[in-house]
């Protein structure tokens, strides 16, 4: 065991030539150390040497840390994201210090994608002064739709010859989810595997986290039947502006009734500011509810394109702010609130538990949703004013009227003749 000061002493030993072999300690498997070769002499008056007197013979073992970084390539952070965003990303690390004792050292980095990121482009090794996109004697490079493996060799490894060469892995990937949960998670793990002595590994992750948001979606987590968050639901209203209702039940000799949602209805969501560019499109279902997917934080216009038939469309244009706000220093998600024109939904993050690529959330919710009416149009008399049919009779009537009059005016000619 080494000394507070990192250094180890032995005494009483036997004269002649000695191997030292460094193992890290349990808090500190990171670090990877190479032997050392002492030699203790015979000491006058004795057949011993003790290595803490004047006559020491000391050595340093050389150790090497192996850092290790995963970082989104950018000054934008792309924690937040929408359908379509390519993320780049950078993978660095060192390779360690690797002596003779290392027959068959290993070092291997593997980035697993989560759900809703695919692989786009190359993945390109740097390496010491050296750079690659394919599989060479250095290096093995497998890439999938859902990750990819980089793994040198140990000939290269044990060539090194004490060389510690920087690695750099960049990369990107493609936002592809349009999960129909409220918020969708993609947790994106990089591992690194290497001999940290010659007959053991280690393993070192690092993690980037990334959210896309949805309206009207399933609660993420949560059992209850399909639920959904509910932040905005079509409704119809008569020509009174009072809400349209149905009959559902009677409880305790009341008659319940709950709001008519309205199916049909086409809407429009526009991406503002830094979300320029942005439109998708979406119909109110049976429950009234009109569900937008993929969605990146920010500020949304969003409008009736069409009514269901019989209903007057809404002109006004509303507008759709995701907030989300998330842990210092770790960029997990704690809560976001989804806000209609002051109207605000908020979502907290009470629990999360990950098991193989299934995260389970739950969220607590409180909300205002936002109804939209449609007023159910008034329908033109089929009178006309005076009636519809009234004027197609008097119409009728002068038509006859006037063939009788053309056919007596013409037999008054032939008598004159």
């Amino acid at each position: 065991m080494t000394e507070a000061s990192g250094k180890w002493t032995a005494t009483g030993v036997a004269a002649g030539l000695y191997y030292v072999k460094a193992t890290p300690a349990d808090d500190n498997k990171d670090t990877v150390y190479n032997p050392a070769f002492v030699s203790a002499d015979y000491k006058e008056g004795g057949n011993t040497v003790d290595f803490s007197t004047a006559y020491t013979d000391s050595t340093v073992v050389k150790s090497s840390s192996v850092p290790f970084d995963k970082v989104v390539n950018s000054t934008d952070k792309y924690v937040d994201v929408k359908v379509g965003d390519v993320i780049p990303f950078k993978v660095t690390t060192t390779i360690p210090s690797y002596g003779k004792q290392f027959t068959n050292p290993q070092f291997k980095v593997e980035d697993t994608l989560s759900a809703g990121l695919k692989l786009k482009g190359n993945v390109t090794v740097k390496y010491g002064t050296k750079s690659t996109t394919e599989t060479n004697d250095d290096v093995t490079i497998t890439t999938s739709d859902s990750g990819y493996t980089v793994e040198f060799s140990a000939t290269y490894l044990t060539g090194l010859n004490g060389a510690t060469p920087a690695v750099e892995i960049t990369y990107s990937a493609e936002v592809t989810t349009e999960a129909t949960n409220n918020v969708t998670y993609m947790d994106n793990k990089a591992k690194l595997t290497f001999s940290n002595t010659p007959t053991t590994t280690k393993d070192k992750e690092d993690i980037t986290r990334h959210y896309t948001f949805s309206i009207d979606a399933n609660m993420n987590g949560q059992d209850h039947g399909g639920e959904k968050s509910r932040e905005l639901i079509k409704i119809g209203v008569d020509e009174n502006g009072d809400t349209i209702t149905k009959f559902t039940s009677w409880v305790e000799g009341k008659q319940w009734t709950e709001e008519t949602p309205l199916a049909g209805a086409t809407f429009k969501l526009v991406g503002t500011g830094d979300l320029s560019g942005v439109e998708k499109t979406a119909e109110s279902t049976a429950e009234g509810y009109i569900s937008f997917n993929g969605l990146d934080a920010g500020t949304y216009t969003l409008t009736e394109t069409a009514a269901p038939a019989g209903y007057v469309k809404d002109s006004k244009e509303h507008t759709v702010v995701i907030t989300p706000k998330y842990k210092t220093g770790t960029d997990e998600l704690e809560s976001y609130t989804v806000t209609v024109d002051g109207s605000t939904s908020t979502y907290t993050i009470t629990n999360r538990s990950d098991e193989a690529a299934t995260i389970e959330t739950t969220v607590d919710k409180t909300s205002t949703t936002f109804p939209f009416v449609n007023v159910k149009g008034t329908a033109l008399p089929s009178t006309g004013g005076m009636g519809t049919k009234i004027l197609y009779t008097i119409g009728g009537l002068m038509v006859v009227a006037g063939g009788v009059f053309l056919a007596a005016k013409k037999r008054m000619s032939t008598i004159e003749e």
